[in-house]
């Protein structure tokens, strides 16, 4: 990760997997010993004993983020520079009011996985899902609408705009949290929202695919990225793809967005980067309001999957905040409903 300072661009790495950047990240001025004992404090149980962290959520012994930081000590340049910037555009939340038990969850992810990016975009994930159902026998029908479920004794009747209903045995409802409760019987999932600006550029801002905050805090970018770098083939060669995501706050009574200008996120890309980015070719923007739900105080990492007799429902919003979640999610459901019993 790359953090802007106010005397430039510092680094700080895993040394694992990149040793080589080890002395910048100690020059960095981001790890003060306090901080980093804080970190371990914090971090400890859920890299030793993360279905611990689960059991005490879920008996109610969680808190918001913010004040487990507090709590820990981690109180410093590498919460305020590093830890806020960076968590705020993956949890989209810049209060941090986020239930404590999941993040130490995610960090965790982070810490034991590696991150990486499909060759062929997000888009490659639900293909290769698709594409092996199809070989199963499975039918899929895409841009249907469903607007209501029926149970009736023989099944579920399936209403579909502009299309006759659908009969089936049992049915899966496996949609955004924003569209569940049209269709479920579940109360609305609080969301949260982020906003990504996608620009084209033929000279890049750096030559490092690190993803860059802004430890001074000065604009409403939380993090930005040559992608190119990281996946070469999202950009035609000559070309580099930049991102820059905000977090996208909740929708106004007439539906709008209090959100940042182009001209704003062009000035803070500029300051993070230490570059000029007026230049850059707008590619478009994508703002996504239901972009992750809420994890509140406390954390609930599985709930029902069986609503009803014959109807079941599956998503991020019914286990975690990620792909992940939405895919333990979508094999627990499956698993109950061959089974044929609740979950």
């Amino acid at each position: 990760m790359q953090v802007r300072r106010e005397r430039g661009l510092a680094t700080l790495a895993d040394p694992r997997r990149h040793p080589s950047i080890l002395a910048a990240t100690l020059r960095s001025g981001l790890l003060a010993p306090r901080d980093v004992a804080g970190l371990v404090r914090w971090a400890a149980t859920a890299l030793s004993a993360p279905r611990r962290v689960i059991r005490q959520a879920a008996a109610g012994r969680d808190l918001p983020v913010h004040e487990a930081w507090d709590r820990a000590g981690l109180t410093g340049p590498l919460r305020t520079a590093v830890l806020e910037p960076f968590l705020s555009g993956v949890i989209a939340d810049g209060s941090f009011e986020t239930s404590d038990a999941f993040v130490r969850l995610l960090i965790r992810m982070f810490a034991l996985g590696r991150p990486g990016l499909p060759e062929r975009g997000i888009q490659a994930l639900p293909e290769q899902l698709a594409a092996y159902a199809r070989t199963l026998g499975a039918e899929i029908a895409v841009q249907r609408r469903v607007t209501a479920l029926r149970e009736t004794a023989a099944g579920v009747e399936v209403a579909v705009a502009g299309a006759d209903p659908v009969s089936a045995d049992a049915v899966i409802v496996a949609v955004g949290p924003e569209a569940a409760s049209g269709l479920a019987p579940i109360p609305v999932p609080r969301t949260r929202g982020l906003q990504t600006w996608w620009f084209a550029t033929d000279a890049a801002p750096s030559a490092s695919g690190m993803i860059a905050v802004d430890g001074t805090r000065a604009g409403p970018v939380v993090n930005t990225a040559v992608m190119s770098h990281a996946v070469p083939s999202y950009a035609p060669k000559g070309m580099h793809l930049v991102q820059a995501t905000c977090l996208l706050p909740p929708a106004t009574h007439r539906g709008s967005f209090d959100s940042p200008t182009e001209a704003q996120v062009r000035r803070h890309a500029s300051q993070i980067w230490g570059t000029d980015a007026t230049d850059w070719r707008l590619l478009r923007r994508d703002d996504i309001p239901h972009a992750l739900p809420a994890q509140s105080v406390p954390l609930r990492t599985v709930t029902r999957a069986r609503l009803s007799e014959r109807v079941y429902i599956a998503g991020d919003h019914r286990d975690t905040a990620s792909i992940q979640g939405a895919l333990v999610s979508g094999d627990r459901v499956a698993r109950a409903l061959i089974a044929g019993a609740p979950s």
